[in-house]
């Protein structure tokens, strides 16, 4: 009885590295497939995607000052669009792509090893490198002509960041299995996040706008993440919805009810 139980504790010890260089095989897999299908081939690849994002910024921040649009922070217009822009830019576009992350690597599913899961980590992954450059690029760039005030706290703003990245791909996990388990709920997922530009403090700060309104508009956690973006970027600025705990929770609960969701897609996906 002791040999038999030394062999299946050793199993299940040389199970554990086994199994994390096969998940970093096939997310490697992953991630290089989903940045050549989106990207193409060719050593200016990244830099297309950089310039894409690039261009939609300028267009957010040309329509804000033709319509004579100024800065609630003590900053520059440009720097105070960048801090409701970037991490809106991230949850969304983390949210939509693993969403739609099933849907194209479908087929892939009967190699071994594959989740739906892994295809949601790539585009996440992918998603967050190129929007955290970008926004890297156009700060670094903006204070070199806009040198005072700098940012004021680094961390704060990465955390944002960070956050409003781990709220897409949880809440995209979710409506990747709702959408390949109930596929009619498709539209209905569509028509409820096109009002997500408009609540979530992208193109005003939560002081610009009735206490009231900001208050009824800080359900959404994506607002949470773009005050914390603003807190971290200008020293005066203090949210009056801002809640950490909030937004925490927005997180932990979606990638909590993501994960069972994908266990039972895992299960039910071939039929």
């Amino acid at each position: 009885m002791s040999e038999v139980r030394d062999r299946i504790r050793g199993r299940r010890v040389g199970s554990l590295p086994a199994g994390l260089m096969g998940f970093r095989r096939v997310f490697i897999a992953n991630f290089l497939r989903e940045t050549r299908a989106r990207l193409g081939e060719g050593r200016f690849a990244w830099l297309r995607l950089l310039v894409t994002h690039l261009v939609v910024i300028g267009l957010f921040y040309f329509m804000r000052s033709a319509v004579g649009g100024h800065s609630a922070l003590p900053v520059d217009l440009l720097t105070s669009l960048l801090a409701g822009f970037f991490p809106f830019l991230l949850c969304r576009s983390t949210m939509d792509g693993a969403a739609n992350a099933l849907e194209s690597n479908r087929a892939l599913l009967y190699y071994p090893g594959v989740r739906p899961l892994d295809f949601v980590l790539a585009f996440a992954a992918l998603e967050g490198v190129t929007i955290v450059a970008a926004c890297a690029v156009v700060l670094a760039a903006n204070y070199q002509f806009n040198p005072v005030p700098q940012l004021h706290d680094p961390l704060e703003t990465l955390m944002a960041l960070a956050a409003a990245w781990l709220l897409g791909g949880g809440v995209g996990l979710i409506l990747m299995s709702l959408q390949t388990l109930r596929p009619n709920l498709r539209l209905l997922i569509q028509v409820l996040k096109r009002p997500l530009l408009f609540v979530s403090g992208v193109m005003y700060a939560a002081t610009e706008i009735p206490l009231w309104l900001a208050q009824m508009l800080s359900w959404n956690p994506i607002f949470h993440a773009t005050e914390m973006m603003r807190e971290g970027i200008s020293a005066s600025y203090r949210s009056p919805i801002h809640d950490p705990l909030y937004l925490l929770l927005w997180i932990l609960g979606s990638w909590a009810t993501g994960l069972a969701m994908e266990r039972h897609l895992r299960r039910n996906i071939r039929s």
